[in-house]
């Protein structure tokens, strides 16, 4: 591989992690590359468990916000901390 090949290569990678960085939804992290791929690099994969991280952190703060009131947020101070939390995600 010239040198020229592995600085697009470079590009491309991290392209990918800017990419992937912004994919914070479940719907939107569905065709994520792989090892072996082009664009894949032990970075893109740390942004990726980042993501994963972040994504079940806010499923886990929308679950608090609604706890013990169904579908709708309630006003308990746990409630609250928790929308209060979801809204900086914003």
């Amino acid at each position: 591989m010239s040198e020229q090949d592995e600085i697009e290569q470079l590009r491309v990678q991290l392209a990918g992690c800017g990419v992937a960085a912004m994919q914070n939804t479940r719907d939107s992290i569905k065709d994520r590359i792989v090892a072996g791929d082009y664009g894949y690099s032990a970075a893109y994969s740390d942004v990726c468990r980042a993501v994963d991280r972040e994504i079940r952190y806010r499923e886990a703060l929308e679950k608090l916000a609604r706890l013990g009131n169904g579908d709708n947020y309630g006003n308990s101070d746990g409630n609250c901390i928790a929308i209060e939390a979801l809204s900086l995600d914003a």
